[in-house]
């Protein structure tokens, strides 16, 4: 079978996030693309964000390219988004990453698959995301994380520098992140923090001993893959069961998960203080990356899913919930709200909910790994987010600073 033209349509850049190659003649479009072409002969054109009509689209593609897929990788951030797809040549794939962050970023991808004509929608970043679009129910879904991680090849060094590394951002919306590597360096451990362009970060990963992450949403990030490609001993936050992470590497064999900060801590001076574990660990977490999720292997499992229609089963996912339950849209709405709190929170926090809301809204939270939810029973007196019912008095408030959520049911039109 000869493989596919593919358009591929993305806010990435070369440098970061560049696509996979997915068919034999492939372009690359986007506003972080710079006109030109590959070495291995990918066509890459810059296009302005924002919405797209067919027509516009197809003018910007090199003459008699026709495409027999499309995948449009998109967020609630600054991306090309083209409209009118049933218009447009090919089959088309809504690739999703950040869901965990952004503007509406739930909200605005529902509305997007609902509104438009896809052949499937693929999630990278986590499987507590993908129920969402199965109970939209407007076409397939596949869990295929981060299938756009370069995998940067290192030899593999047996001889580290006793650090611990982080390369990334950890500014104002990283607020957990920047507690954690300030208490790093308040408990006098040997930290490096800085940032750099991916091969190079792919060296430094395989020489420092411990490589410290942290999610900026309970999401599976890029640099899970990138440090255990690298080589890298992997310390990085547990997640919860929901979103996959445990599914994919083990705690103790391919990388070290840590709960609290207390934790954290100590889990960096074991491995600090012992080399021949954190080595055994980074073993264990290359060969496994190598193993099982290198790029070929998402290569094939991408394009199992968009040729054949091949589940790659990745993760164990979520039951899909009956059209009885309460609006999807507007679950939606509330579930980005309750994350976008926990995205501000450094630490553990309880969530209240009103036993009188659909108990789908606690099931939709149970993946907050930040949160502890339980039902409200009384007035709290602790720090806490308290998700009410509109029509609750708002006496239940006792403490200045717990922060009060509002869930309004929809109204239905018979």
């Amino acid at each position: 079978m000869n493989e596919p033209s593919v358009l591929y349509i993305t806010n990435g850049s070369p440098s970061y996030m560049p696509p996979l190659r997915l068919g034999a003649d492939q372009v690359e479009m986007g506003p972080n693309m710079p006109d030109g072409i590959t070495e291995d002969g990918r066509i890459r054109r810059r296009i302005e964000a924002g919405d797209i009509t067919p027509e516009s689209l197809l003018a910007c593609l090199p003459h008699g390219f026709t495409p027999d897929l499309i995948f449009i990788q998109a967020s609630s951030y600054r991306c090309v988004r083209p409209i009118g797809l049933a218009r447009l040549p090919g089959r088309k794939f809504l690739v999703i990453a950040d869901l965990h962050h952004g503007t509406k970023p739930l909200t605005s991808m529902l509305r997007y698959v609902a509104q438009e004509s896809f052949d499937g929608v693929i999630v990278t970043h986590g499987a507590h995301f993908a129920h969402w679009f199965e109970e939209l129910a407007r076409c397939p879904v596949a869990l295929i994380p981060n299938f756009n991680v370069a995998g940067h090849t290192q030899p593999f060094k047996a001889v580290r520098e006793p650090t611990v590394l982080f390369l990334g951002q950890a500014g104002e919306f990283h607020p957990r992140r920047r507690h954690l590597l300030d208490a790093i360096k308040q408990a006098g451990l040997p930290l490096i923090e800085g940032q750099a362009e991916p091969k190079d970060a792919a060296r430094l990963y395989g020489e420092a001993q411990i490589v410290f992450n942290c999610s900026l949403n309970g999401d599976i990030n890029m640099r899970v893959f990138e440090v255990l490609a690298a080589g890298g001993c992997l310390v990085t936050d547990r997640l919860s069961p929901q979103a996959g992470l445990e599914q994919l590497f083990k705690d103790g064999q391919h990388l070290a998960l840590y709960d609290s900060e207390d934790a954290l801590i100590l889990l960096l001076k074991r491995l600090l203080a012992r080399p021949m574990e954190a080595m055994a660990l980074a073993e264990g977490g290359h060969r496994e990356y190598w193993a099982k999720h290198a790029p070929e292997t998402r290569r094939r499992q991408v394009q199992d899913f968009v040729i054949q229609g091949i589940d790659p089963k990745i993760f164990s996912r979520r039951t899909v919930l009956p059209a009885s339950q309460p609006d999807l849209m507007t679950r939606a709405a509330m579930y980005e709200q309750l994350q976008e709190a926990q995205r501000k929170l450094t630490s553990f926090s309880p969530l209240y909910i009103d036993p009188s809301l659909p108990g789908i809204l606690a099931l939709d939270a149970v993946d907050l790994v930040r949160f502890r939810p339980m039902p409200l029973t009384g007035r709290p007196t602790e720090p806490a987010l308290l998700l009410l019912d509109q029509k609750t008095e708002a006496t239940r408030q006792s403490q200045t600073d717990q922060t009060l959520l509002r869930y309004s049911a929809p109204v239905h039109q018979d």
